[in-house]
């Protein structure tokens, strides 16, 4: 049996087709002779075909991932419904517009001056991260205690996508 970790869609409408395998995988004949056909199949549909093992994949952006990617799947969870989520991610970034402190800072303040439950601006933040609202260096790790963090808004392009 023949399987592609994943297939990704580019802007510009053409495909990707990856496996992810351990480095230590590519060593045996049987998976490399799997990977081949694999190879062939999707060179044969004109989509690119490539090979991801650990060694590609950057330690500091999976763990940045995996910190904001729960965000996603959690407000009602946290008592939140979408309109107040979106109320908070305004009020939110428009903090940061202004602020040259620590996300850690912000954040706390977020939750003070709203009367909300401590972490929910924290929540929020990766929110903002895991919704592409905001970016950040995924590939720094991420120091929510460091003054003047370089975060780029794009909240009204974003916004204007999901009409």
């Amino acid at each position: 049996m023949l399987t592609t970790t994943f297939i990704l869609t580019l802007r510009n409408h053409k495909y990707v087709a990856r496996t992810v395998k351990s480095s230590s995988e590519l060593e045996k004949k049987s998976v490399l002779e799997r990977l081949e056909i694999e190879r062939r199949y999707w060179t044969a549909k004109e989509i690119d075909f490539g090979i991801i093992t650990q060694k590609e994949i950057p330690i500091k952006m999976v763990k940045n991932i995996e910190w904001v990617h729960q965000s996603l799947y959690t407000f009602e969870e946290r008592g939140l419904t979408k309109s107040l989520l979106e109320n908070y991610c305004t009020i939110l970034i428009n903090k940061f517009r202004d602020s040259n402190y620590s996300i850690r800072k912000i954040t706390s303040d977020f939750d003070k001056e709203n009367n909300v439950s401590d972490g929910t601006g924290l929540y929020i933040f990766k929110y903002l991260l895991a919704s592409k609202f905001i970016t950040i260096e995924m590939n720094e790790s991420i120091d929510i205690t460091k003054s003047n963090p370089k975060i780029v808004i794009d909240w009204g392009a974003r916004y204007a996508s999901n009409q």
